[in-house]
């Protein structure tokens, strides 16, 4: 059932069929006879009530009878109660009580995530009948070395019990305890070759387990044993090393030592790594000679270093890959030198050179080659796109921006009927709740079986809900990609209105970082502990939070929506004061840090703004701007129906103009009107 929780704002821009909806389903609750109604809501309410109590007794391993928990058989959160239950007594608890619960909720996530649970106590139980018939490949290492001990139990040793054990020995990490029975009975039987000993200690070495690759050293012969103390020294002083090796070079051992001290040189000193290749060039494998080469170029360009484009062309064709390629065509593009551009363009593998960066450049590099008319038609295609490539195309031809608006209508019953079913139900419960990564698993375990169509009014249901993370990845998923109303919303627009006013911020910019950053989630937190709709780090916020004197009781309550914006505004506003007001380089300050984006100012001077978006060396960052000032045109366009140019936006720099740190957008003169080509 959809329950109606006040009256919701909506912008000017937003598709007739949500205001249709937002206005339809209070009118039919209100229909409902008002006593039924009130007893609906706290009936609701009781139940919610309830439910929180039992599941936080449940949660600190209460004991609690089934009595209570029959008590909400029919609340739809009934399952999460029950399984708590279960998992507080799967030690004790029989096969079948535990099966019943598996088969009952078998679309549920949390079933998942008990049968793990249960199959890790089966496992340390020894309870192989019930083990194997739950067990599923893939799941862990844990889990596939008990089922080994499981196949052991029932059937014994064959050849291929073996080659699984073998693959699950060779990896370069220590393995769970679970594994040790599994590895004893290959070291009884002496299956561990020196050779798949070397074999893991190259792979333990490649993922930096140091003490595992001396651990397993032991294992190897006497004689073979200094190969690993030698690797180890390498690879605490490469260079030293190279110098005086130490041991023989010519050994195919020696041989990969080598090669390793020079990558692990090539990380942070090229030239001296070239200068190590040459030395040592006649004592080393050609194709390992080739590799080593070609690392050394690829690192060099990473770090967009001026003799890459060189090293790149220098390398021979059989290390020459798409990776290479790419970075033939990212160099001649940094070097500017649009003719050596075009020439990589058209080596490029159809799947690169056929998309929107690459047809953008391409149609750059042609204007300025004396091939205008070519070019100008290549951008005026990419001009029909709705990306970032598509605006600056528009702009190099003073075309108007196309946004191929096609938001779905769903009729409110189909939303309801949806809204209805299980899944839905569970998810909707859950996030009233605020057990919101619960909420997000229900919705995508009842989101990925529907075919597109209902995926497709999933994405409206989750915007109804104003649910819109959901909203925006859902419609992805359905293939809406042109739903803007879906993909772009405007939530909280008091709020935004009232920090990027306090802040003099713009808002399309500001909802477009917060798009990028966390897709309108209030609870995101990242791997490196960002928080909330602005992903503000917890340390960030404590130095904003003292300049501008608000209070912040501690890293959670930048899950509030309103104390994340005010800290993630004022941040804002504190990096585009840092870079004279320009977007690019304060969206780059946000992402990866004030610092860097002085070094690229530094390493990239005097560039047209898209051509130094190009040579950020951070790939995630790169792409972190081109997002954020495409979104804003997006948002520019939802908010106000005239967006701002792209072009404009980045040469913006304050109030004086001589201080904007670009003075252009890019390098094509737009043509006379008359031969722009016509959308």
């Amino acid at each position: 059932m959809l329950v109606w929780t006040g009256p919701t704002t909506y912008t000017s821009r937003e598709s007739m069929p949500f205001i249709i909806l937002r206005r339809l389903l209070p009118i039919l609750l209100l229909l409902l006879p008002p006593a039924l109604l009130a007893d609906t809501l706290n009936e609701t309410a009781r139940q919610r009530q309830q439910f929180l109590e039992l599941y936080e007794a449940l949660g600190r391993r209460e004991t609690v009878g089934d009595a209570r928990l029959e008590a909400l058989r029919d609340y739809p959160l009934h399952p999460y109660l029950e399984y708590r239950q279960l998992r507080n007594r799967l030690w004790e608890l029989d096969t079948a009580r535990v099966e019943a619960f598996l088969e009952e909720n078998a679309d549920l996530p949390l079933a998942y995530w008990l049968r793990r649970d249960w199959l890790e106590i089966l496992g340390k139980q020894g309870r192989w009948e019930p083990f194997r018939r739950h067990y599923r490949s893939g799941e862990g290492a844990a889990l596939d070395c008990y089922a080994l001990r499981a196949r052991r139990a029932k059937g014994g040793v064959d050849e291929d019990w073996i080659e699984r054990a073998l693959v699950l020995w060779t990896v370069g990490r220590s393995q769970p305890d679970a594994c040790d029975p599994v590895f004893a009975l290959l070291y009884e039987r002496d299956l561990i070759s020196p050779e798949r000993r070397w074999q893991r200690i190259q792979a333990a070495m490649r993922h930096r387990q140091h003490g595992l690759a001396r651990y397993l050293a032991r294992g190897l012969p006497a004689d073979q044993q200094p190969w690993v103390k030698h690797w180890l020294r390498v690879r605490q002083a490469p260079q030293r090393s190279l110098r005086r090796p130490g041991f023989d070079v010519a050994h195919p051992r020696g041989q990969q030592i080598i090669g390793d001290a020079i990558e692990s040189l090539a990380r942070r000193d090229r030239p001296g790594a070239r200068h190590w290749l040459e030395q040592y060039a006649e004592r080393l494998h050609p194709a390992q000679r080739a590799g080593l080469q070609r690392e050394i170029a690829l690192r060099a360009a990473y770090s967009r270093e001026e003799q890459a484009l060189d090293w790149l062309y220098q390398l021979p064709e059989a290390v020459v890959d798409r990776t290479v390629l790419l970075w033939r065509a990212k160099m001649n593009r940094a070097a500017r030198d649009w003719a050596g551009l075009l020439q990589a363009i058209d080596q490029l593998p159809a799947v690169l050179a056929n998309q929107s960066e690459w047809l953008y450049w391409k149609g750059h590099a042609l204007v300025l080659t004396g091939e205008a008319e070519t070019g100008r038609l290549l951008l005026g295609d990419l001009a029909r796109e709705r990306s970032y490539y598509g605006f600056l195309a528009a702009d190099a031809l003073r075309l108007p921006y196309s946004f191929n608006d096609r938001s779905p209508a769903a009729e409110p019953a189909e939303l309801a009927e949806l809204a209805s079913r299980p899944g839905f139900r569970r998810a909707a419960e859950l996030r009233a709740l605020g057990l919101l990564r619960d909420a997000r698993r229900e919705w995508q375990a009842a989101v990925i079986p529907l075919e597109r169509e209902q995926q497709a009014l999933a994405a409206q249901l989750a915007a109804y809900w104003n649910w819109h993370d959901r909203a925006i990845f859902t419609a992805n998923r359905a293939g809406l990609h042109d739903a803007l109303a879906l993909r772009f919303p405007t939530p909280f627009p008091a709020q935004v209105r009232q920090h990027a006013g306090a802040n003099a911020l713009d808002p399309a910019l500001a909802y477009a970082l917060m798009r990028k950053e966390s897709a309108f989630s209030p609870d995101a937190v990242s791997p490196v502990g960002a928080r909330g709709l602005m992903q503000v780090m917890p340390s960030t916020a404590r130095a904003v939070a003292r300049r501008i004197r608000q209070p912040l009781s501690g890293s959670s309550a930048l899950l509030d929506a309103e104390i994340n914006m005010r800290l993630g505004s004022a941040y804002l506003r504190e990096v585009l004061d840092r870079f004279n007001g320009n977007p690019i380089l304060a969206a780059a300050a946000y992402n990866a840090g004030p610092h860097r984006v002085e070094d690229w100012l530094a390493r990239n001077p005097d560039q047209p703004a898209a051509l130094w978006i190009e040579n950020i060396s951070y790939a995630e960052t790169r792409d972190y701007v081109k997002s954020l000032l495409a979104f804003a045109v997006v948002f520019d366009w939802r908010l106000t129906g005239e967006p701002r140019r792209i072009s404009e936006r980045m040469t913006q720099g304050g109030a004086d103009p001589e201080g904007a740190p670009f003075r252009l957008a890019h390098e094509l003169t737009p043509p006379p009107a008359a031969v722009i080509p016509t959308l």
